[in-house]
């Protein structure tokens, strides 16, 4: 009976392994779950925000949920250049009564600390507790950026889970060991490396305001990276929109900058405002909004000498008559009936006067009033506006003014020229609008003191040469009366 039912067992066999072979079936392993552990908790953090001076802290645990735990202990190693331990506590698994808890001290130049803890006993009954639960907290500082595995210790008697046989009775033994059973320790990871970065900007863009047709016109343009990988990208400059030029911008480490430098040849263009950009092209860049910067330049023609003779010669606040005349003469070659009168201006502020009251011409006048043959357009501007202007924008009360008259012809060519007029607006003391009597007693009562010697919001230095003295006399007496411009 046997030997048929041996025989029976070896059929079913031998059939079972042909249907294997004929239809390619596999056994199945199953993935046993290893229990039980003693893990760090979490098991992973990766966080870029925990930046160096900032603390975070794990957990040493077990899942071992027997009711004959009577200790543990356990070493954990790091990577140092990354963290460092600062302390270690308790958890709530040896705990109360004869509990016994010995924190190491941290060793953060090899990256190592340790703890244990026990149930101090005379005798039998141990004590004993129950898992699962947890062994101890340690509180790590970021000191780096980078990685760092959190290890738990697989040399001897470095990490074990003790237990107790016969409720306390029995005899010690190791629930889990790490030198015989690694498999049962779970290690963590740390890792506080930024994501990848991709990011260059344009933080400035060098472009004079203006410049001369025919010029070779500097640009400096700024690149930085602002991301956290070393980048190689190029740059290129152009304006309304043709390209000025390309650069590349080769290995610029993160947080670096460089300036590079575009010369754009101005011959041949008309004169205008121009927009000058310049944009750095990084595929992938995080942040493309600020690869791009613009800039307007103006480009006016060679500007030609003019000669100008500004009429009268000295301003106080009593001189007579509405208008600064002056005289433009142009160098051979150039002839003052194609000056555009509507784009003259004084001192880059001042328009030439057209109209007495917005309705009486003003007039213009070719001739030659200095009698040396040469051609001169003879304009006008307003006294009182200019004085005003020369009195509080310009501050001068006292001295020599320079007159710039710019301008251009009808096809565009720019003339410019200059001229210098004495003013003597003072006599106003006491600063109240009008120069008068009680001017001269501030004169007087300040007579042969250094200006800077007199009282506070009294200036009886008409000529400003930090002296009040007879000369500045004879500037009140020449204003006396007049009233001081009113502000522009």
């Amino acid at each position: 009976m046997k030997v048929k039912t041996i025989s029976g067992i070896m059929v079913i066999l031998l059939l079972t392994s042909m249907l294997m072979l004929t239809f390619k079936i596999e056994p199945v392993s199953a993935m046993i779950p290893i229990y039980p552990t003693i893990y760090v908790d979490p098991p992973s953090i990766i966080d870029p925000t925990l930046t160096p001076g900032k603390n975070f802290t794990i957990s040493i645990k077990t899942d071992y949920n027997g009711s004959d735990i009577t200790g543990y202990d356990f070493v954990l190693y790091y990577n140092p250049s990354v963290i460092h331990a600062v302390s270690i506590t308790n958890g709530d698994l040896i705990v109360g009564g004869t509990a016994q808890f010995i924190p190491g001290t941290p060793d953060n130049t090899n990256g190592k600390i340790s703890a244990g803890a026990f149930f101090f006993s005379m005798g039998k009954p141990v004590p004993i507790t129950s898992g699962p639960g947890t062994l101890a907290n340690v509180t790590f500082t970021v000191v780096g950026i980078g990685d760092s595995p959190i290890i738990l210790g697989t040399g001897m008697e470095e990490t074990s889970l003790k237990g107790y046989t016969d409720d306390g009775y029995g005899v010690e033994y190791d629930i889990i060991n790490g030198f015989t059973g690694a498999e049962h320790l779970k290690d963590g990871y740390f890792n506080n490396i930024p994501p990848p970065i991709h990011d260059v900007a344009v933080t400035n863009l060098d472009v004079p305001a203006t410049a001369t047709l025919g010029d070779i016109v500097s640009i400096n343009v700024t690149v930085a990276n602002e991301g956290n990988f070393t980048e190689t990208f190029n740059l290129t400059c152009y304006t309304n929109p043709t390209e000025i030029g390309t650069q590349s911008v080769t290995n610029l480490g993160a947080g670096n900058q460089t300036t590079l430098t575009f010369s754009w040849n101005t011959t041949g263009l008309n004169s205008g405002t121009y927009t000058v950009t310049a944009e750095a092209i990084l595929d992938g860049d995080s942040e493309p909004e600020d690869n791009i910067a613009s800039k307007s330049i103006e480009l006016k023609t060679l500007a030609i000498t003019a000669v100008v003779d500004g009429k009268p010669n000295t301003l106080n606040l009593k001189s007579q008559g509405k208008w600064i005349t002056c005289y433009i003469e142009l160098p051979e070659g150039y002839n003052v009936g194609d000056i555009d009168v509507y784009s003259i201006e004084l001192n880059n502020t001042f328009p030439v006067s057209l109209l007495v009251n917005h309705s009486v011409p003003v007039p213009t006048k070719i001739g030659d009033y200095d009698n040396d043959s040469i051609p001169d357009l003879m304009v006008k501007f307003n006294r009182t506006t200019l004085t005003a202007h020369i009195y509080h924008t310009l501050g001068i009360i006292y001295g020599n003014v320079t007159l710039t008259i710019t301008g251009s012809l009808t096809d565009e060519t720019m003339f410019e020229g200059s001229d210098t007029v004495k003013v003597k607006f003072g006599g106003d003391a006491d600063l109240n609008g009008l120069v008068e009597l009680d001017d001269f007693d501030i004169w007087l009562d300040n007579f042969g003191k250094k200006s800077n010697k007199c009282p506070p919001g009294l200036y009886p230095d008409f000529n400003s040469d930090e002296y009040v003295d007879m000369l500045d006399f004879f500037v009140w007496r020449e204003n006396f009366g007049a009233n001081v411009p009113p502000q522009p």
